[in-house]
């Protein structure tokens, strides 16, 4: 927990993305419509479609997005004040082993959906503060270690990571913009 300028915050989920939707079985209140409409005679193939995309576009069917509802915990990379790239875990105490201090009965509902610190990632090797690519290598590594930690946790946690390239990314400039803001 020694992390003090950070870059960005990634979200770890508790499924990936197919395996959310699968889970949350969407299809199959859709099947059970269709089987109620079916068990209605009256009814010839095209009308049960009808009534089918009726009531999809009516949202019955909806389930809340994976991208903002499957969130687990979060990933805080940034620099530990001098020249090594770190980074954070936190977990929902939920999501805390059974055997943990931080998990007991003592703790509400609204208590367990808390972000609360898991565990810091090994420190990556200094880097030359000067060179992006230096940023880039080092951040690899730790998503690397992080990935390991959340496994270890939970197999089926997943760390979301853009797709857009670290490149895109001026860690130097970052860099220089954190420090000057914990100097002030």
């Amino acid at each position: 927990m020694i992390l003090q300028n950070s870059f960005f915050i990634l979200p770890i989920y508790g499924h990936k993305r197919d395996e959310y939707y699968k889970n949350h079985k969407m299809n199959s209140k859709k099947e059970k419509f269709k089987k109620l409409l079916e068990s209605q005679k009256f009814l010839d193939e095209s009308d049960i479609e009808k009534e089918i995309v009726k009531e999809e576009n009516s949202g019955i069917f909806f389930i809340s997005p994976w991208k903002f509802n499957d969130i687990v915990g979060y990933l805080e990379i940034g620099m530990d004040g001098a020249t090594s790239l770190t980074a954070d875990v936190y977990f929902r105490r939920k999501n805390f082993p059974k055997d943990h201090r931080v998990r007991n009965s003592k703790y509400s509902t609204l208590q367990n959906h808390e972000f609360l610190y898991y565990a810091e990632i090994d420190k990556s090797f200094k880097i030359d503060i000067s060179s992006n690519n230096s940023f880039i290598d080092n951040c690899k590594t730790i998503l690397k270690r992080a990935d390991k930690v959340i496994k270890k946790r939970n197999a089926e946690f997943q760390l979301w990571v853009s797709p857009l390239s670290f490149k895109y990314f001026d860690f130097v400039k970052a860099y220089k913009q954190t420090r000057e803001i914990s100097n002030k």
